[in-house]
């Protein structure tokens, strides 16, 4: 077997990235060199999320600048793992050839047999059952020395209305305590100081094992280990139980800051959410945990938004790629346009504009907006791009650090176009 230079790109949240640095030790122990610069690698590895809209478009428009190496031959395949695929692998092979292969949320474990395929001329497609036994595994921990997450269970069985992870990675699979401290154990030797203890819902660790496992359980055994904190994310509130708070009063390594997602506090929309607590239940909650740990910091989550108006086309989740004659699927037939951005901001890709029948309205204030058609923008100004019907309208939050987030509503794509990026 020929070593291969093995590029990775994890995007979407921390438990996707313990699943990146698993299938990264797996490539080393293969022979392969594992490196997180694309260019001039023989495969580029894309785990990806497809949770919300946000994650979709950043993983559609990573896959196009990746496409973009391959193009100019400093790249030579690209293979896509994670929720994106899981959810949209039809829609991938239709509207996103420059996908040379595709993993599944189950399959993560099959990244060599995949590598392997890619350089042979093949184009795999791994999907295994989302739903099989937990895989524990060596990682390649990708995070700086003294922090590092420990992922204690997969999937969810919460079923909330609004959400797909179960769709996209199976039920509730508890780890096996041997299994978690052991690794926790090659944390601390590393030299870990800052543990953040991770699953969709760590509340429920220990219920589908039948063995007597809790979470209350495993952070006593965690806190007898050489970390300084120890951190927990998330804590769905109908499992927090009264061992559990008592543990996290009293033991000194867990930092008292719980993120405890609620979602709404009105019965009737959290019966609608199939949630499984009231707001009566969840304000005794708060009080009891206030009462037990008197300087808890607590951290939320509340669903304010509408509802989604109907499918898609997946690529135009994205921003148009710019090339020539791609207007089948919502972006101008033209050349490329560029535009100017002010002095200090640079961009790594060619700027993307919105397709013909878009026009640009400028304001240096919410509240003024001119009709005055401008080439260029400046990172203190917001601005509206309008289509021709009203229910088109869409907005651009002002630029953060990193790169301009589109927080577009439309329905007709494409709903995200790249801005400039600070170096």
């Amino acid at each position: 077997m020929m070593p291969y230079k093995v590029a990775f790109v994890s995007l979407g949240c921390a438990k996707n990235l313990v699943n990146t640095e698993q299938m990264m030790a797996l490539c080393r122990d293969a022979g392969h060199t594992v490196t997180g610069d694309p260019e001039g690698a023989d495969v580029a590895v894309l785990n990806t999320c497809g949770f919300i809209e946000s994650a979709k478009s950043e993983a559609i428009e990573n896959i196009l600048e990746l496409s973009q190496l391959k193009d100019q031959g400093k790249l030579k395949k690209l293979l896509v793992a994670g929720c994106l695929t899981q959810r949209y692998p039809d829609d991938i092979r239709k509207e996103l050839p420059e996908v040379d292969g595709m993993l599944g949320t189950g399959s993560y474990t099959d990244v060599v047999t995949a590598v392997e395929e890619l350089m042979a001329g093949e184009h795999p497609e791994h999907f295994e059952r989302i739903d099989r036994a937990y895989d524990d595994g060596e990682r390649m921990v990708t995070t700086p020395p003294y922090t590092a997450y420990l992922k204690i269970a997969e999937g969810c069985s919460n079923g909330c209305a609004f959400c797909i992870i179960p769709k996209l990675r199976g039920r509730y699979r508890s780890r096996t305590m041997d299994s978690l401290l052991r690794e926790a154990r090659e944390l601390e030797a590393r030299g870990t100081k800052e543990l953040i203890v991770i699953a969709q819902d760590i509340t429920r660790y220990g219920l589908d094992l039948k063995d007597g496992s809790s979470l209350a359980g495993l952070l006593k055994e965690l806190c007898k280990l050489d970390f300084h904190w120890i951190r927990l994310h998330y804590l769905y509130p109908e499992v927090i139980t009264d061992e559990l708070i008592d543990v996290i009063a009293h033991e000194k390594k867990i930092v008292h800051y719980l993120d405890i997602p609620i979602q709404h506090c009105n019965d009737r929309i959290l019966k609608a959410m199939r949630r499984h607590n009231t707001r009566q239940e969840l304000e005794e909650l708060f009080a009891k945990l206030r009462k037990a740990i008197p300087d808890v910091v607590l951290r939320t989550s509340l669903i304010c938004g509408l509802p989604g108006r109907g499918r898609r086309s997946l690529r135009s989740c994205a921003s148009s790629s710019g090339r020539r004659g791609s207007s089948g699927w919502g972006c101008s037939s033209s050349p490329r346009r560029r535009a100017p951005w002010p002095s200090g901001w640079r961009t790594r890709s060619p700027v993307r504009w919105p397709p013909a029948g878009w026009s640009w309205w400028w304001t240096s204030s919410p509240g003024s907006w001119t009709s005055t058609t401008r080439s260029g923008w400046a990172p203190s100004w917001r601005c509206c791009a309008r289509a021709s019907t009203p229910r088109r309208a869409a907005s651009w939050a002002a630029p953060t650090p990193t790169r301009w987030r589109s927080t577009a509503t439309c329905t007709s794509p494409p709903r995200v176009w790249s801005r400039p990026a600070p170096l």
